[in-house]
């Protein structure tokens, strides 16, 4: 189907284009121009409204949207600034586009929201009238802090991604207990511009069970006794850390650690009682030593990545080496001597390229 209609005070034409079970509505200059919606086929599963003429998009442009359709899609419309989200809109998608600012209007049932590619300064204050959010996406946007009062009510929000923004700050200025906080599972706030961060403010989160503030610039982590029982992935990767204690911290689920390309000099303290961790990486930081006592009782250890370090000696003897570990990387790391005379497990791959190493006894090699 192609469907086109001029209009003599528009520069451009809208246009209507229909194939298979996808339509795209090119052109939209005014609210009026909405009645294109009614040449769609129920069998339409989605509709994008491209190269949107208008700087405001009132509610009514999707109040009308097919309401078969199961997620509002506008993308690659550099003229739009603003849009007004109405009531009735469940699922809204937002790509490459001027927007500026969003506004929600009250009651709004927006459960699924993605913006990508915008001009948006802040969170809109106005996200607080859309409650039955369960996921949310903002990326490549101008938000520069994330304030998590202002998801307080939202009691059904499961997701929450702010990744490649300006993020510098992250605070929870709520003054009471938020439903928020028995909601949220997952937080990522990757590719972001976060300096310092203070992890205390997820003790109250009793279901979180991901979090990511991986490729900041993150130089410390702040926290003091820390108790996030509910975790099982925990990333740090891609940042400035030089050091980190986990004495004090609680996350008895992690079972993946990720402090790849930091600037670690040593293995963090109190490791070892993170026992149900079985991925653990410390690739490309600065460790010069490493000895297996670091990560002792860390039984549930399958895979430990120590790659790209400045590793001069490795040692693997000591009083109880993890009995799961399936695989060591000690690549590309300035090892001359290695010795696994004593490796009690009974299959171990090391993964040793990179080095120079000039000493290796495979007679002394143990059995297992």
């Amino acid at each position: 189907l192609l469907l086109v209609l001029n209009a003599a005070k528009h520069y451009a034409t809208i246009r209507l284009t229909c194939e298979n079970r996808f339509c795209t509505i090119f052109n939209l200059a005014s609210s009026e121009e909405t009645f294109v919606y009614q040449y769609i086929s129920k069998a339409i599963v989605k509709v994008h409204l491209e190269n949107v003429l208008l700087e405001r998009v009132d509610k009514k442009v999707l109040e009308e949207y097919p309401p078969f359709v199961e997620c509002a899609d506008v993308q690659n419309s550099c003229a739009m600034k603003v849009m007004s989200v109405p009531m009735n809109v469940s699922c809204l998608r937002i790509v490459d586009t001027g927007l500026s600012k969003l506004e929600f209007e009250e009651r709004c049932k927006l459960s699924r929201l993605y913006v990508e590619k915008s001009k948006l300064s802040s969170i809109p204050r106005t996200i607080r009238n859309a409650r039955s959010l369960t996921f949310i996406e903002i990326t490549e946007t101008n938000v520069r802090y994330l304030n998590l009062a202002t998801f307080c009510d939202h009691a059904l929000l499961q997701c929450m991604v702010l990744k490649r923004n300006r993020i510098r700050y992250v605070l929870n200025g709520a003054a009471r207990s938020c439903p928020l906080y028995d909601a949220l599972t997952f937080l990522k706030l990757s590719e972001n511009r976060l300096k310092s961060l203070n992890l205390m403010m997820f003790d109250r989160f009793s279901r979180m069970h991901f979090l990511d503030f991986s490729h900041n610039r993150l130089a410390s982590v702040n926290t003091g006794t820390l108790t996030l029982p509910t975790v099982e992935r925990f990333q740090l990767s891609n940042n400035r850390l030089t050091g980190i204690a986990f004495c004090t911290w609680m996350l008895p689920g992690v079972s993946s650690l990720m402090l790849r390309n930091n600037a670690l000099t040593s293995v963090p303290p109190c490791m070892q009682s993170w026992t149900n961790i079985t991925f653990l990486s410390l690739a490309v930081n600065k460790l010069s030593q490493f000895s297996i006592d670091s990560i002792a009782n860390m039984d549930n250890l399958l895979e430990l990545n120590l790659a790209s370090n400045r590793l001069e000696s490795v040692r693997l003897s000591g009083g109880q080496f993890p009995s799961s570990l399936q695989r060591l990387d000690i690549s590309a790391n300035l090892l001359h001597q290695l010795d696994l005379s004593f490796v009690p497990v009974r299959s171990l791959t090391v993964e040793v390229g990179g080095n120079d190493i000039t000493g290796f006894d495979i007679n002394s090699t143990c059995v297992n």
